[in-house]
């Protein structure tokens, strides 16, 4: 509780409003200002509120406004507003895969991960059929991949660089769905000789 009046307080205040006592005691940092955007998307979606995994979303993007934008010689004056600017549009488009209620609709988490599904059955029906024989079903390891746009799985570089192609995609995303097919197919070996735990611990990793 005491977390969250002290993480309300900030994101109601900002540093200029603060006399010069109080902004002594001002905590200041990266995770301060993700958490205070978090908190007002929060607040302003009812519907969703917070979800884990949101902090690993924003993340990436606060990272390019903060690495980029300081290299360009930009002014992050306006930082933490295009931050949530941005981190709202992109929720806009994600967060059916956030809603528990939403997970058996095609937009929700069940549809996304059949999509997967099929493409792997059209590229390579020997891994489909041996993925079914060991009752490995998508969500058991796409559901990350899915819900965070692979941002846990690639190093940061990699992930920017993958984000830049998804945001271009007029389809909204379909474009990860190949992503996360070809890493399925990528340990096709794994796949055909193993079993449940071999092909699992090596999806999650």
């Amino acid at each position: 509780m005491e977390d969250m009046n002290r993480l309300e307080m900030q994101a109601r205040t900002k540093k200029s409003d603060l006399t010069p006592e109080d902004n002594a005691k001002y905590i200041e940092s990266h995770i301060d200002c993700l958490g205070r955007v978090l908190f007002i998307y929060a607040k302003l979606n009812k519907g969703i509120r917070y979800v884990q995994g949101m902090n690993e979303v924003i993340a990436v993007l606060y990272y390019c406004f903060w690495k980029y934008g300081n290299e360009a010689v930009i002014s992050t004056e306006y930082l933490e507003s295009d931050l949530f600017f941005c981190f709202s549009n992109l929720m806009a488009e994600l967060k059916d895969g956030f809603m528990r209620d939403m997970d058996k609709e095609d937009n929700g988490i069940h549809g996304k991960c059949k999509k997967i599904d099929d493409i792997i059955q059209a590229v390579s029906p020997p891994i489909y059929k041996k993925m079914k024989s060991e009752k490995i079903e998508t969500q058991y390891y796409a559901l990350r991949w899915v819900m965070l746009l692979m941002c846990q799985d690639f190093e940061m570089p990699n992930c920017i660089r993958l984000w830049d192609t998804l945001f271009a995609d007029e389809e909204r995303f379909s474009f990860l769905n190949y992503v996360c097919a070809t890493v399925v197919l990528s340990i096709n070996d794994v796949i055909i000789e193993g079993d449940f735990a071999q092909i699992m611990e090596t999806l999650q990793k």
